[in-house]
């Protein structure tokens, strides 16, 4: 059976074709060809009445000036909260200071279990509208500004689909099979499917190919009729295919399994406490060929800084064993001090030197690489008028080097030098964290 969904994104794609779509230069993220890319969430503060998170590049330095491990990328998660729009703000910031760009967008209005009034579920925005194309004009608008910062820009949607959060399948369906589509499949998972394969017809018509797509499931203790975990909420149900997603995605947290007891990282990955389960790292990578990132990754309740310590020394260990070979991104949930989720190292002296001991890996500090070209493009423009050089800014550039034939006068962040009169020629090229951009020559 055709469901309405696949008819309506052909309608859609078949209304865009004739006008090509200026594409972004910028590739995708690739996996690293050694070790794994290693980010954190850094424990943002949230945005007043939308709950946003706050995405603060000092956040993410301030991790590493602590812990002394080196950062590739940083997740930030927004909402779907009035009308959506594209944090370009927030993406140039974490870009000039040196981080790839992880947007976690979620259809719910407060992503976050915020002290403001909530919508029941599956709230104003639920994935079978989105599916059904009914904000599309919102969706296009946001992959537009994403393909125009030119930035690569990791994107992960509703992340924890699984779980019994307010976005969840469970509330957009569950596990009925007779509300939408195919008859054979759960409600539930196939609205989250093919809204995210919507939202990715959508950002391929517009050229937003600088856009990594990820897939982010909770790690489960196996499933039961009538248990926490549903047959109906196995990943495969929920998975939009090797087609649209480029990366997988796990949450691996310390939480005990729902018998209480712990689990170390390496149990949560195998479900070596629930017996006839093939574990979440199995079952996540049975999914198909793409690379896996752990994209949440932290503590919750352990007894002790010690136990602490323990926990992410194991981690480490079993990451750099070779038994999970998929893994190429670990994203530590770095949850400031307080509450259940405690992850960042300052709690003790203990916790810190076995994080240090944990991660400062040579494992852990591959560098970022890209399907595509992510220098920046040169400045479109570069006059010399009465002394003073000026240029167009290059969408994705960090900084500026100017050059007066073959001397190079100076990096600056802004688009003008006072140069005063002496002869050039002048050049200027954009840098960022891949390299440098061709020349542009003042006229």
């Amino acid at each position: 059976m055709l469901c309405i969904a696949a008819v309506l994104a052909a309608v859609s794609a078949t209304a865009h074709q004739g006008r090509a779509a200026v594409q972004a230069a910028c590739g995708k993220l690739l996996p690293p060809a050694q070790g794994v890319y290693f980010g954190v969430y850094a424990g943002w503060a949230f945005a007043p009445a939308t709950f946003d998170d706050v995405a603060d590049p000092s956040r993410v330095s301030g991790f590493e000036s602590y812990t002394g491990r080196r950062v590739v990328f940083a997740p930030w998660s927004i909402s779907w909260h009035g009308r959506l729009t594209f944090p370009t703000a927030d993406v140039e910031a974490m870009w000039r200071a040196g981080y790839v760009p992880q947007i976690r967008l979620f259809n719910w209005p407060t992503q976050d279990y915020a002290p403001v009034p909530q919508p029941t579920p599956p709230g104003p925005i639920p994935n079978s509208d989105i599916a059904a194309g009914k904000h599309d004009g919102e969706l296009r608008a946001f992959a537009d500004a994403a393909r125009d910062t030119d930035i690569p820009i990791s994107f992960d949607y509703d992340g924890e689909m699984t779980a019994a959060h307010p976005w969840g399948g469970r509330f957009d369906g569950g596990g009925t099979t007779t509300g939408y589509g195919d008859p054979t499949w759960p409600d539930g998972p196939e609205h989250f499917r093919d809204a995210y394969r919507h939202i990715i017809d959508i950002f391929r018509q517009e050229g937003a190919t600088n856009v990594t797509f990820f897939i982010q499931y909770n790690t489960v203790d196996g499933y039961a009729p009538g248990a926490y975990w549903e047959p109906w909420e196995r990943y495969r149900y929920y998975y939009p295919g090797d087609d649209y997603i480029d990366w997988l995605g796990l949450s691996v947290y310390s939480e005990p399994d729902y018998s209480g007891r712990p689990q170390t990282f390496e149990g949560k990955l195998t479900g070596a406490l629930k017996p006839g389960y093939e574990g979440g790292y199995a079952e996540v990578t049975a999914l198909g060929s793409k690379p896996l990132a752990i994209v949440e990754m932290g503590l919750y309740k352990l007894p002790s800084e010690q136990a602490k310590a323990q926990w992410v020394e194991d981690a480490s260990a079993a990451l750099q064993s070779g038994r999970y070979p998929r893994i190429a991104a670990v994203d530590w949930w770095a949850q400031n001090k307080g509450g259940d989720y405690d992850g960042y190292p300052n709690t003790s002296q203990t916790f810190l030197d076995g994080f240090k001991h944990a991660f400062d890996q040579p494992f852990f500090d591959a560098k970022a690489q890209f399907s595509g070209d992510c220098r920046p493009l040169a400045p479109a423009h570069a006059t010399l008028k009465r002394g003073r050089l000026s240029w167009t800014p290059a969408p994705n550039a960090v900084s500026y080097e100017v050059w007066r034939g073959r001397t190079k006068l100076k990096v600056t962040g802004g688009t003008g030098l006072t140069v005063g009169k002496k002869p050039g020629p002048y050049r200027v090229r954009g840098v960022n964290i891949v390299g440098f951009g061709p020349f542009t020559s003042a006229r």
